[in-house]
């Protein structure tokens, strides 16, 4: 007996009365087995034909391959796209699903396949949501006649959409009131891609800019007040914009409650007395402050001298130099032509001298603040600074302020983000402590940003103009640098530099175009430049 097919395995032969028994063994089967045919022979001659018999192996087979063809096209939200799944090496076919997970939840998703030879491709119908972004996408193919989990392919998703939109206080201001004189802020929070190209901030529909001098800071998400007033009440939203469009957040009500106490249902006499000198005021009565000048509709005509005032008052209790006294005496509803004697001396009340400060400076920089106040007397004047950056407020160290007399300096290095905000100086003398604090705002200092908005706003046979809109000066005094080039040479025709970015070019070609670059620059550096090309004057 011959065996058809040598393939090195195991054969064993039995004898009995005129037959014969042939056995092969494979060891382990291979892909090289599937739909094999394996022929035994049988002969003991050469005179007749051998006899033969032949079976064929039918082999399952676990998939070989299995790949997730996706789009070259980004994937869009809310437009639909075919995402294939090709499995190949299965005996008989695979079976291809698909299945999608976000945030820890999976779910499946259904498709159409079609197998040719032995290769099966899934055609997934998918229109992708803003959620999806992020997600993982599984491939799984599997031989349903052998156990065990198949083979799989992930792919994690890049989904475009436009922004998700939405604002809400600083996360230790909601549900506190806002009082004036207090810092807020708050939180513009941005879901899109491809990225947003800015965060834009409105209040009452007209777009707030950043004013460091006037407590108004923005950063990339955040729109910070400080000291903020009964004016910054309002509506405010923020809207952001990618290339596949805007959105704008929802509403935001800021209500300002007034800094003073109410004392309200009192039937008093309030006696208003103008102080004309610096002197301070020291009484055994309670005294509140009157802003000056007095409104003129709270003034009562009953008695013109001195002026005298019923009812209830919106006041903070101290003493007020430089301004109106108001006092109030708890002696019943009676108009009182003779008030009570006040002692007046040479004394005051620390006052700083010159406005609020904001100062740029980068991080790792020195920057020294100096809190300079008039105050009668000026001896033993104490010192104390405070710093606030809208989450926190602290006390400055005392070993790092320096004192002179009428002077305070504090050497101040920013050393990352959370170091920018608000110091506050406050002094005290033997009468009290100013009313209001010298403050600096420490802001970060960089390169100012690019300017946008660029148009030209004149154009002749020779001239052209051209205006844009400045972008932040990166806390530092920005100037603005416009270079005019020849095209398509691009030679350099003209430099001019302005304070503001509207420029005036004159003796040019006419006939030719022009290439234009505005760069902002300040002590940091400069913007990346602005471009506006083909320009032809007119011929």
């Amino acid at each position: 007996m011959t065996l058809g097919m040598d393939m090195g395995m195991g054969l064993g032969i039995g004898l009995s009365d005129r037959r014969v028994r042939a056995e092969v063994r494979i060891p382990s089967l291979t892909r090289d087995f599937a739909r094999a045919n394996l022929t035994c022979r049988a002969h003991n001659n050469n005179i007749t034909e051998p006899l033969s018999t032949t079976i064929t192996l039918d082999l399952y087979l676990r998939p070989a391959t299995v790949q997730i063809k996706a789009p070259k096209a980004p994937l869009q939200e809310g437009k639909a796209t075919q995402i294939k799944c090709v499995s190949s090496g299965s005996y008989p076919s695979a079976v291809v699903s698909w299945e999608i997970t976000q945030a820890g939840d999976s779910r499946l998703l259904p498709a159409k396949a079609h197998t040719i030879g032995d290769a099966t491709t899934s055609i997934l119908e998918f229109v992708p949501e803003a959620r999806d972004h992020g997600a993982t996408l599984a491939c799984r193919a599997h031989n349903p006649n052998i156990s065990g989990k198949g083979i799989r392919m992930y792919a994690v998703l890049q989904v475009h959409f436009s922004p998700r939109v939405k604002l809400r206080l600083g996360a230790n201001l909601q549900g506190k009131s806002i009082t004036e004189g207090e810092d807020l802020y708050f939180e513009c929070e941005v879901a899109c891609n491809p990225p947003m190209e800015e965060i834009v901030w409105y209040k009452d529909g007209e777009r707030v800019h950043p004013n460091p001098k006037g407590g108004v800071l923005i950063s990339s998400k955040n729109l910070v007040l400080q000291m903020v007033r009964r004016t910054s009440a309002g509506n405010y939203t923020c809207a952001a914009e990618n290339s596949l469009g805007a959105t704008t957040s929802n509403v935001v009500l800021l209500s300002i409650r007034l800094a003073f106490n109410l004392l309200s249902n009192i039937p008093n006499e309030l006696f208003l007395v103008p102080s004309q000198e610096n002197h301070s005021l020291s009484a055994d009565k309670n005294v509140v402050n009157l802003p000056h000048p007095v409104p003129q509709h709270l003034l009562s005509q009953r008695d013109p001298q001195p002026t005298s005032l019923a009812g209830s008052w919106y006041g903070a209790r101290g003493v007020s130099t430089r301004r109106w006294v108001m006092a109030l005496y708890l002696w019943g509803p009676l108009l009182l032509r003779d008030p009570p004697h006040f002692s007046l001396g040479p004394q005051d009340l620390p006052v700083c001298v010159g406005g609020p400060q904001a100062v740029a400076v980068a991080e790792g920089e020195d920057v020294r603040l100096t809190c300079e106040v008039d105050a009668q007397p000026e001896d033993n004047l104490h010192f104390t600074w405070y710093f606030n950056n809208t989450l926190d407020t602290v006390e400055v160290e005392r070993h790092r302020i320096e004192v002179r007399p009428g002077h305070s300096f504090l050497d101040y290095t920013p050393r990352s983000s959370r170091d920018y905000g608000t110091l506050s100086c406050w002094a005290t003398n033997e009468v009290g402590t100013q009313a209001d604090p010298c403050r600096f705002t420490v802001v970060e200092a960089g390169p100012p940003e690019r300017v946008g908005n660029c148009m030209l706003v004149n154009l002749t046979v020779s001239t052209l103009e051209v205006e844009c809109t400045p972008g932040s000066d990166g806390g530092l005094q920005q100037k603005f640098v416009a270079r005019v080039y020849a095209a398509p040479t691009h030679t350099l025709v003209a430099t001019l530099e302005e304070d503001t970015p509207r420029f005036c070019v004159g003796g040019l070609t006419p006939g030719q175009d022009y290439l234009i670059t505005i760069t902002a620059v300040n002590a940091k550096g400069s913007s990346d430049p602005e471009e506006i090309d083909a320009v032809r004057l007119k011929s």
